[in-house]
């Protein structure tokens, strides 16, 4: 499995910097599936997780789990009830 998840992982990082180029950095292990993809100041994470949703790709924006967003109500997904 380790073998795998490191074929998979090294198609994924390959194919992030191939469409996002020098743009991003990308913090990964190479030995499992999860990876963070650092995006430059201004960036909007929401709009990069959409579209990789569109492409069948599973992730998460960590604007989503930011304190920030959430206290500031910028993000629908956070907004105090």
């Amino acid at each position: 499995m380790r073998v795998l998840y490191m074929e998979r992982n090294e198609l994924l990082v390959a194919e992030i910097e191939k469409q996002l180029g020098a743009t991003v950095e990308i913090v990964s292990v190479p030995a499992g599936m999860h990876l963070v993809v650092l995006l430059p100041d201004g960036a909007e994470d929401i709009i990069l997780w959409q579209r990789a949703a569109e492409a069948g790709i599973a992730s998460w924006p960590l604007s989503m789990l930011s304190k920030k967003a959430g206290a500031t109500g910028t993000d629908p997904w956070l907004r105090r009830r």
